[in-house]
């Protein structure tokens, strides 16, 4: 597991109740004598999840020959992480629960004939004091994909069958085609002006202008990766989409409010990365993109 933040704790967590799942955590330089134990609350029920002595190794380590690499990075440390599976005396499968939207294209270009599959996790997770706070939406499904290639089927039947064993509903599937990608592009243009309001949900709320932007930002981001769908989000006026996002942080609920002030800052590069990406995008479509550009320009 590269990363032992709070995605790749709860999928460690739902994967070890497999017995044959030994996960090991690859964490960066003086991370291992602090992870002593991990904490896990689900936010619903109450219950501590308490993970002693975990596996774990650092990267002037030798690194085991593991079967599976999840990568649970930001998207701007997936070229890192996959530094790190290069280094891994196995030709390992690779799942990738990063937030890029190129990534199976990426993983697949370094690792050719590897079974490689994206995991879309639907649950919430923050690290909240000395625990990591998460909650599964109702009827919500981590969805595996394996994007086309069926010869990664297997791979992402197995991830999902262990992680529904373990706890967290999961489902594989084939394809969800451009639906990621358009989540994705919708909301990268929201946390960017969520971060220039300074990840304070009033003063979104209160700020017309930067709600505007983030409307606008919308529309434009999710033409860029997917046109016809960014035109049904054109039909809708501005005004609309406005005054939907000024109530939008009174119908969240405090935990997902929590979650994004503390996680927010914490994927900063990450925003900026997806920004970029989806201009890139949007230019070669000729698209607009100026609202975008214009977040990405205040953001710095």
């Amino acid at each position: 597991m590269v990363g032992a933040g709070a995605v790749g704790a709860l999928l460690t967590r739902f994967l070890e109740v497999t017995k044959a799942n030994e996960v090991t955590y690859y964490v960066r330089k003086g991370r291992k004598a602090t992870l002593t134990r991990v904490k896990l609350l689900d936010a619903r029920s109450g219950e501590l999840h308490v993970r002693e002595r975990p596996l774990a190794i650092e990267p002037h380590q030798v690194l085991p020959a593991a079967d599976t690499v999840i990568l649970a990075v930001r998207a701007d440390q997936l070229d890192e992480a996959l530094d790190v599976v290069a280094r891994i005396p196995f030709e390992a499968r690779i799942a990738s629960a990063s937030a890029g939207m190129d990534d199976l294209q990426r993983i697949r270009a370094r690792f050719p004939g590897r079974p490689v599959v994206q995991i879309m996790p639907m649950f919430k997770a923050y690290p909240d004091g000395d625990a990591i706070k998460w909650w599964n939406p109702p009827f919500a499904r981590t969805i595996i994909t394996w994007e086309g290639d069926d010869a990664a089927k297997p791979f992402a039947d197995e991830l999902a069958k262990d992680l529904s064993a373990g706890g967290l509903a999961s489902k594989a599937l084939r394809s969800v085609g451009r639906a990621r990608d358009a989540v994705l592009a919708a909301g990268m243009p929201l946390l960017a002006a969520l971060e220039l309001a300074g990840w304070d949900f009033g003063a979104w709320s209160n700020d017309a202008e930067l709600r505007g932007l983030a409307s606008a930002g919308v529309r434009e981001g999710v033409g860029a990766v997917a046109p016809n769908l960014g035109r049904l989000f054109g039909l809708a006026p501005k005004v609309v989409l406005s005054t939907v996002l000024k109530a939008a942080p009174r119908m969240a609920g405090k935990d997902l409010l929590d979650m994004w002030r503390v996680h927010g800052p914490k994927i900063a590069g990450q925003t900026r990365q997806l920004l970029d990406a989806l201009i890139v995008r949007g230019d070669q479509r000729a698209s607009a993109t100026g609202t975008l550009k214009e977040l990405r320009r205040r953001l710095g």
